[in-house]
């Protein structure tokens, strides 16, 4: 990434217009129409793992489980400061994620938005899987 992508990635903010609490379609409707949105605003936005967000995470593997570009992201030839930049990248995203579903959702989705807080959700699965980590993988971000 060039010190230029880095300052826009610092500024980024998802563009997706506001998630309609009233309108007369379902509520599934609405959310598939807005997620379809969200997905176009998180790929113009970070572009590099825009196919990421419809995937789920699994906190037994390694990098959560999720897809990276193979051609973007050679983890096994990358420097550890490129190694941190992929990391700063994802967390980036993860916190314009949490921005996005909070502004639309915390006034009626308290619990979730609550439960999926980055910091609490980080907590949680550190007490869930540290010992299965430290068994298993032989690198994590918060490992040397």
């Amino acid at each position: 990434m060039s010190n230029t992508n880095e300052k826009a990635l610092c500024t980024t903010i998802l563009k997706v217009e506001f998630f309609s609490h009233t309108s007369q379609k379902s509520r599934s409707e609405r959310w598939r129409e807005w997620y379809s949105k969200l997905k176009f605003a998180f790929g113009d936005a970070l572009p590099m793992i825009a196919n990421q967000i419809g995937q789920q995470c699994d906190p037994k593997l390694h990098w959560w489980g999720l897809q990276w570009n193979p051609v973007l992201f050679d983890f096994d030839s990358m420097s550890a400061e490129e190694e941190k930049k992929c990391w700063l990248y994802f967390q980036t995203a993860q916190y314009a994620l949490m921005d996005v579903l909070s502004s639309n959702f915390a006034t009626h989705e308290k619990q979730i938005i609550a439960d999926h807080d980055p910091l609490v959700l980080t907590e949680k699965l550190i007490r869930q899987y540290s010992e299965m980590w430290d068994s298993k993988l032989l690198s994590f971000p918060d490992k040397a």
